[in-house]
């Protein structure tokens, strides 16, 4: 009788949540969690997404589609893993199909049939294959197509709460498609939207750093070079402080920064480190990659500025 009394006085001890470290933006401790308690490894393969681990999102999400070759869930982790690592070609087939399946579940919703069906738009994976779809959009020439995607997606979802942290990437995305038609005014409220999502619910991330780098980098090239430097300082420190040194996002910031040295006729600290950036990106990504043509447009425009600066 004594021992059974002292079972019932023993104060049970909680053990922190992945959704309460998850919430609070605190993912390391989120990810250790997930990876003591495997009952959901797509939720640990989405958390290892979050910070560009593809390797192995990838194999999680292989493993759960072996299991069930209609998981929907699994489909986007692996396309978007695939789109991360600019495997689009890879990546397209599965994105189309969500895509698809993502408007048609919206139609049944709109005309209120099945609605138990359609609740899982409110959810992140929606979110998430509208983000991926809308990348390979832009990926493709279509930044048009990506906006009307994404500002569809953005209106039905603003019932969501402006905090949910996945509606932060339709922000990114959309800012990107009005930055590549020419619209900046548009594209930098968009970004700041971001931004603004992803400092409150996110903490140190990939996201985070992606965000930053892209507003940076915009308007570096708009001539704000001293502003927003410590934007590129920024997503250069979380980038390395969660990527290897040698990962050619870490290269890239570190190769915008020093845009921004020579941007301010800082040019001791800039040349070596800005050629550096672009030789590594043209050997990482190859010589027609986005990334590195911004790069080689940095360092043509470091070259050309009065050699008596230096």
């Amino acid at each position: 009788m004594l021992w059974s009394a002292c079972q019932t006085a023993a104060p049970r001890v909680e053990r922190p949540s992945f959704s309460a470290f998850l919430a609070e933006g605190r993912m390391f401790e989120a990810e250790a969690v997930l990876r003591q308690d495997r009952r959901d490894p797509l939720a640990y393969a989405e958390l290892v997404l979050g910070r560009d681990d593809l390797p192995e999102a990838e194999a999680l999400a292989d493993a759960a589609l072996r299991v069930d070759p209609g998981n929907r869930r699994a489909q986007l982790v692996l396309a978007r893993a695939r789109e991360r690592h600019g495997d689009f070609a890879l990546a397209v087939p599965v994105l189309e199909e969500l895509h698809d399946t993502v408007w048609e579940c919206r139609a049944a919703l709109d005309a209120n049939q099945n609605p138990a069906v359609c609740a899982a738009l409110k959810k992140k994976t929606e979110i998430e294959a509208v983000g991926a779809y809308a990348a390979w959009l832009l990926h493709a020439g279509q930044p048009q197509a990506a906006e009307t995607e994404l500002r569809q997606s953005l209106a039905h979802h603003r019932e969501a709460g402006p905090k949910i942290r996945t509606i932060s990437r339709l922000h990114y995305e959309l800012a990107l498609a009005l930055r590549d038609q020419q619209h900046p005014v548009a594209a930098e409220a968009e970004f700041w939207r971001a931004l603004a999502i992803q400092r409150e619910v996110l903490g140190g991330s990939l996201y985070i750093a992606d965000t930053l780098y892209a507003l940076g980098a915009m308007k570096l090239d708009q001539g704000w070079p001293a502003s927003f430097e410590p934007f590129l300082k920024e997503a250069l420190e979380i980038r390395g402080h969660l990527l290897d040194a040698n990962d050619w996002r870490v290269v890239q910031a570190r190769g915008a920064v020093a845009a921004c040295l020579s941007a301010e006729r800082r040019f001791d600290q800039a040349g070596p480190s800005l050629l550096q950036a672009y030789e590594s990106i043209v050997r990482e990504r190859g010589l027609k990659a986005p990334e590195a043509m911004q790069l080689r447009d940095w360092w043509e425009a470091h070259e050309r500025r009065p050699a008596v600066s230096r």
